[in-house]
């Protein structure tokens, strides 16, 4: 770990041997944490499904329109990455982020099963949860 890094605060951090290397106190670093949440939580946990109380997002719904919808949360997603490289991640979790994504666009191209796929693998809070992000509580959006 280099000096000036802030070891991401989750438990199972040395279960898995994860280090995200972020800088939680590099300047700007809470403004991209903020981006990353709110573009997450609207991509996996949204909207509130009546009556089933369970969160989605917009991805899955992106994934019924064919081609298009699949590429914006594939470039979403790889945004969050790109946020992540520029907090300073490690490669190795940059390299499971692009995965999740990858998954993600992969399964989701798949028509029908890959919209059911979207709902459950939420990989926009997967990576967060890499870095190390509190997505316990989803952001409050108003629209």
């Amino acid at each position: 770990m280099q000096s000036g890094r802030a070891k991401p605060k989750r438990a199972d951090d040395e279960e898995w041997g994860m280090d995200a290397g972020i800088d939680w106190t590099a300047e700007g670093a809470m403004q991209r944490v903020a981006r990353m949440r709110v573009l997450a939580s609207l991509l996996d946990n949204s909207l509130l499904v009546p009556g089933l109380n369970v969160r989605v997002g917009l991805d899955p719904i992106l994934g019924l329109f064919p081609g298009g919808g699949d590429l914006i949360g594939l470039l979403a997603g790889l945004y969050i990455v790109y946020e992540a490289w520029q907090l300073g991640a490690s490669g190795r979790v940059l390299a499971l982020m692009v995965i999740n994504i990858l998954i993600d666009s992969a399964v989701g191209a798949i028509p029908v099963v890959g919209d059911l796929f979207d709902f459950a693998w939420k990989a926009n809070t997967r990576n967060l949860e890499l870095l190390g992000i509190d997505t316990s509580e989803p952001v409050r959006l108003a629209f």
